[in-house]
């Protein structure tokens, strides 16, 4: 605002209904009334471009007066103004000037902008919404259309009603793109008294321009608009049905939609149905991280981006000591309600928890956060990480041998393949991986190392080899294919570099001194730190978004992909009071770990080195016993016959025992496995390596854990009814 003025009417960024019959500028100073002129403030129209014209002609000015205060100069309008963008400008020509004779125009001839306000379209308000009743488990149908091209801001809008007796989970969708309409709709939920609830204007991966929301409700009156994409209510330039004002949005293809809405009862939050804890590297006990199912869907996003960000977030994994270890999302069913993460870094010994953030927890569709039974308010699971107890070397590290290895991938061992240096790196944790691993040595010609490591997800590795004297070859093998790059080292230093996409699993780096004179190496290997690209992109299904409230109810077909399994031997079951459920979101704080201990309880015999896992199952602990520590009574010789052993794939069990033969067996039942995919396969022999080469034949989701974990003298019941088997 100019020095001298005060202030103007309309306001500087009114939005106003209709066109106002006046405007005013207060000035500091009395106005000298012989200085008033028609052209002195005028008004311009605003155009989407920035350019401006003059609103009013020569013919149609509007009248200036003085009020008698002397300082406020009112232009009184003979013709409305349309819908639009204005500005009110203190005109370069102006010869105003105060009662002594002080110039009050601009001084350098230009024209002075003093405020600019809007004058909204006419829009629809709540008493035009069409009343589409009663909204409930069956879908209700609403058709419409926009044209956005005459109205931009036109907005179609709704009125329905959600019973008593239910907290409901409302789901809105407006389809148009499905349905070859040309149509980009905007959705946007409000209560009985216009209060914006949510809004949206994207769809699902396949029809983007077809918006979607959920929303939790309590019984109750609310209303809908359909409106063109950009123009949402309680956003800046968005429609508002209370006063009636339209949007300021710019024209664009209308075209017919389909709105339809679903209202289930939601009531009690959902549950985890399925705990594991994964261990990606066959070799190391201790796990890379682990696995939950959901009975309800949850509220993640609708991109890649999103669910990363919300499920990283949205759990926490915590020691006995109160510290907070962190996790990545690494894959994301939609159909199945899975989630799987990863451990960033390698965890100790010790005890832990996943519960829900206090600051941003998983909530579901309907706004709940879930649970899990047996457990405390918002903690979904507990485990242990037991000893690693591999023999090492002098120098901290871990030898595997190359020869088996080599043999396993289908090589023929040759003599040298024995004594060949290696190391075993394990798993490449996300921070580990990002932070890089480094390696040299000196090898004669013809001399080899071989580096073992695991790759827990997929990602493009950079390897840098700095290589002095004889020629040297780097061999990444493992995967669909292996990799091979040669480098011919001058007598001086030289740097080569390469990329390799390695999805997850076992990979062996083998450096081999090719030439006739000694090469000395370093290797070093690292990838980009650990980003929502991980995430895999078919974890966001596509199809009609009302499809989204529901879970699919079969065995999740990718719930272990990529994930070599935990070493279940035994199951004994524990008796745990169930947690009653909790409605609605958890407050910040309002969950605790205090009085819970998942140790061994008493008259177990288990271990308290034993490792630890607590389901998710009604009333039941599932106890994963370490290989060689048995824990029911005298130590069990795990070179016996076994109903059972260690295999790659992740466990989940569910106890239906205990029953004792010479006090060392429990029986348990595979939980969330089809009946006929519970075979029972004693002394099946274990490899020692695992590999994604070549697999003989695809797996049944949870079959090597069934065979793990099964018992010959508890099949299941006819049909795989787990009632009818016992399980609890």
């Amino acid at each position: 605002m100019l020095s001298g003025i005060l202030f103007t009417d309309p306001a500087p960024g009114a939005l106003l209904a209709q066109s106002p019959s006046a405007y005013r500028v207060v000035f500091d100073v009395p106005v000298a009334e012989f200085s008033v002129g028609f052209t002195d403030v005028v008004i311009d129209r605003v155009e989407s471009d920035g350019s401006t014209t003059r609103a009013f002609d020569e013919a149609n000015l509007p009248y200036p007066t003085l009020e008698e205060n002397g300082t406020t100069l009112v232009f009184t309008l003979n013709t409305s103004l349309q819908p639009g963008h204005y500005r009110i400008v203190l005109a370069g020509e102006s010869m105003l000037s105060a009662e002594d004779g002080t110039p009050l125009g601009p001084l350098d001839g230009l024209d002075q902008p003093l405020s600019e306000f809007t004058i909204a379209r006419p829009g629809a308000t709540f008493a035009d919404a069409q009343d589409l009743g009663t909204v409930g488990p069956q879908t209700v149908n609403a058709r419409g259309s926009l044209d956005l091209e005459a109205n931009p801001a036109e907005v179609k809008l709704y009125r329905f009603t959600l019973a008593p007796g239910h907290f409901w989970r409302l789901g809105l969708s407006a389809t148009a793109q499905r349905e070859g309409s040309d149509l980009n709709a905007a959705i946007t939920l409000f209560d009985a008294s216009g209060r914006v609830l949510a809004s949206n204007d994207v769809g699902r991966p396949d029809a983007p321009a077809d918006p979607f929301l959920f929303r939790g409700l309590a019984p109750g009156v609310y209303f809908v608009g359909v409106s063109g994409s950009g123009n949402l209510a309680g956003q800046g330039g968005g429609y508002d049905p209370i006063t009636g004002l339209a949007g300021d949005a710019d024209a664009q293809p209308g075209g017919s939609f389909l709105l339809e809405m679903v209202a289930d009862e939601a009531d009690l939050p959902g549950a985890v149905t399925d705990f594991r804890v994964n261990h990606s590297d066959a070799l190391d006990p201790t796990p890379t991280g682990f696995t939950l199912r959901f009975s309800n869907r949850l509220d993640l996003g609708s991109s890649g981006e999103e669910v990363f960000q919300n499920s990283s977030a949205g759990l926490e994994v915590v020691d006995r000591a109160g510290t907070t270890w962190p996790i990545a999302a690494t894959a994301y069913d939609e159909a199945q309600g899975t989630l799987r993460f990863l451990f960033r870094d390698r965890l100790p010994k010790g005890k832990y928890t996943i519960r829900l953030s206090a600051s941003n927890p998983l909530m579901d569709l309907a706004g709940h956060s879930p649970t899990s039974r047996g457990m405390p308010q918002g903690v979904l699971a507990t485990f242990a990480v037991g000893p690693d107890a591999r023999a090492r070397g002098a120098d901290g590290k871990l030898a595997f041998s190359w020869a088996v290895a080599k043999a396993n991938r289908g090589g023929k061992p040759d003599a040298s393949d024995g004594s060949t240096p290696t190391e075993d790196l394990g798993a490449l944790t996300p921070d580990l991986a990002a932070e890089g691993i480094a390696r040299g040595a000196t090898l004669e010609p013809g001399g080899s190392v071989v580096y073992r490591f695991v790759s827990l997800y997929r990602e493009f590795y950079r390897v840098a080899l700095n290589a002095q004297g004889g020629a040297v070859t780097v061999e990444i093998l493992g995967g669909p294919t292996d990799l091979t790059s040669a480098f011919d080292a001058s007598s001086e230093a030289q740097d080569h570099t390469f990329l390799a996409d390695l999805a997850p699993g076992e990979y062996f780096l083998k450096i081999t001194a090719t030439g006739d004179r000694p090469a000395t190496f370093r290797a070093d290997m690292k990838s980009p730190d650990l980003s929502w690209d991980s995430l895999m992109a078919n974890g966001l299904g596509q199809g009609p978004a009302l499809g989204l409230r529901l879970v699919s109810s079969d065995s999740p077909t990718s719930f272990a992909s990529n994930v070599v399994g935990s070493s279940v031997l035994m199951v004994a079951p524990i008796a745990v009071a169930p947690a009653g459920p909790t409605a609605g979101p958890l407050a910040p704080g309002a969950f605790s770990t205090d009085g819970f201990d998942p140790s061994p309880g008493p008259g177990t015999g288990l271990s308290p080195d034993t490792s630890v896992v607590a389901s998710p199952q009604p009333s039941t602990y599932t106890y994963t016993m370490n290989a060689g520590q048995a824990g029911f009574g005298s130590p069990l010789d795990v070179t016996q016959s076994l109903i059972g052993q260690p295999d790659a794939e992740a466990d989940s069990v569910a106890a239906v025992g205990p029953e004792t033969v010479g006090n060392s067996v429990a029986l348990a039942s595979v939980g969330g496995i089809p009946a006929q995919a519970r075979a029972v396969r004693s002394n099946r022999p274990r490899p020692s390596f695992t590999t994604n080469k070549n697999p003989e034949k695809p797996e049944m989701p949870g079959e090597q854990g069934a065979e793990a974990q099964g018992s010959a003298e508890a099949p299941p019941a006819e049909g795989g009814d787990p009632e009818a088997s016992g399980m609890s």
